[in-house]
């Protein structure tokens, strides 16, 4: 998605960011159209649409409007770099993702334990 994005252009996650991944891939239709086991969204849009949040937590990207993104200079930096792969790692590298995930872990965790009463 990263390198897709490097032209500096605005993209649109769905559907040109999900065709061009698919087609990265090889995914064939039946793969891409998989659903969550919980239903109500296709697991590799899923996937992208998750990939695209720690993108954006890492602050190589950054939303342009709903469902569009362009990618950062610190994003062109990660990639003169040419990493074999964005993952966890590399991203934990940046305090701003840290941070987010950090926040997320805690709203979550107070999230699951809280007492609703009716």
């Amino acid at each position: 998605m990263l390198r897709y994005a490097s032209d500096g252009m605005e993209h649109i996650v769905t559907p040109e960011i999900e065709n061009y991944l698919a087609e990265y891939f090889q995914l064939n239709s039946q793969e891409r159209n998989i659903m969550k086991p919980s239903g109500g969204e296709r697991l590799f849009l899923h996937r992208i649409r998750w990939a695209r949040t720690h993108l954006r937590y890492a602050k190589l990207i950054t939303d342009t409007s709903r469902g569009k993104f362009k990618i950062t200079s610190r994003g062109l930096e990660v990639l003169n770099k040419n990493p074999i792969e964005i993952g966890e790692g590399l991203l934990n590298q940046f305090n701003e993702y840290v941070e987010q995930r950090r926040r997320a872990k805690t709203n979550n965790s107070f999230n699951s334990n809280k007492i609703t009463t009716t």
